[in-house]
Formats: structure tokens, sequence, C-alpha cells
């Protein structure tokens, strides 16, 4: 198969001897990536986050950083959009 005409011209049964291809019961277009997934909060969308710690790590100072940075980079947003930053930090 090289292009969506050859796709469209794929055989989907046959009825009485009389081929069904995939363009005679639908449309053959190219279409937009599918969406996986989405992190929300109270039914509304979210922006989810995960920090990756390196091996021999302290992961108390990974926290303790990740939790500044994360605050320090989004405050200027926060304060415009009212929005919250909530964080979730892995049990000890």
């Amino acid at each position: 198969m090289a292009n969506l005409e050859d796709i469209g011209n794929i055989v989907v049964k046959s009825v009485r001897g009389v081929p069904v291809l995939i363009k005679d019961v639908g449309e053959v277009n190219f279409g937009k990536e599918l969406r996986t997934g989405a992190a929300t909060k109270d039914g509304h969308e979210t922006v989810l986050g995960t920090v990756f710690m390196l091996m021999g790590e302290n992961s108390r100072i990974v926290a303790q950083r990740s939790k500044q940075n994360l605050k320090k980079s989004t405050e200027p947003y926060r304060k415009e959009s009212r929005q919250k930053l909530y964080i979730i930090e892995r049990p000890s």
C-alpha cells in the first residue's frame, strides 16, 4: 500500500460476487493522532508532571529542589490565572 487510494481499494467483503471496498463503506483520510489520556482534578483538565531521580541521589533533596523549582517557575502563571499548585510527594 502506497497511499490513501490504495487503502480505499482494499476489499472488505464480497456480496453476491461483488467486492465491497473500504472506500464504499467509509472515508479514507489522514487523521489527527489519537489522544491517549488526560490528567483531571475535580472534573477539569490539569497538568501532571513526574520527577525522575538518578540512582545514588538523595530522594529528600531531589523532592525539595523539585518542589522549589516548580513553585518558582509557575508563580507568574498562577498569579495571572489564579490557579492553585498541588504537590504530591511520595511517602517516605
